[in-house]
């Protein structure tokens, strides 16, 4: 593929389009956020990026989201308050997954209870990850 076929193959994986889910990444690690968008926009869909807790809560009271994909370990307000914003205060049952190298199995499960669909330790595999945003919006 030469230089122009690139450019306009990536082009056309970041033209928004009103039948793409959109996917709302909180991580507040620069790195890794730029990695899950690139991914998730190579992957075909749209995705808004919020460093902390704070600016994820905000984002989910201002636009409706098909999945969402946050960290546990955030600034301002943690992934726990932001999925119990969620599923308490806003009433939805948008799909989460948490992303988070707090592996400790106490933490786990309180973000499952808390209404978590699935968790996903961090190193995480990119194609993992994926497979498991697929799962779950098919549901």
């Amino acid at each position: 593929m030469n230089q122009t076929q690139q450019i306009q193959t990536l082009s056309s994986n970041t033209l928004p389009n009103m039948n793409r889910p959109k996917i709302l990444l909180v991580e507040d690690e620069p790195l890794i956020l730029d990695a899950l968008a690139f991914r998730m926009k190579k992957a075909g869909y749209d995705t808004l990026s919020a460093p902390d807790g704070k600016q994820a809560i905000e984002l989910v009271q201002e636009q409706s989201f098909d999945l969402i994909i946050t960290d546990l370990m955030l600034p301002f307000a943690n992934g726990f308050e932001l999925i119990s914003y969620v599923r308490e205060t806003l009433k939805s049952d948008v799909p989460i997954i948490v992303l988070s190298v707090a592996g400790v199995e106490n933490m786990i499960v309180e973000a499952l209870d808390l209404g978590a669909n699935d968790f996903v330790n961090k190193p995480f595999s990119p194609h993992e990850l994926n497979s498991r945003v697929k799962r779950l919006l098919r549901r």
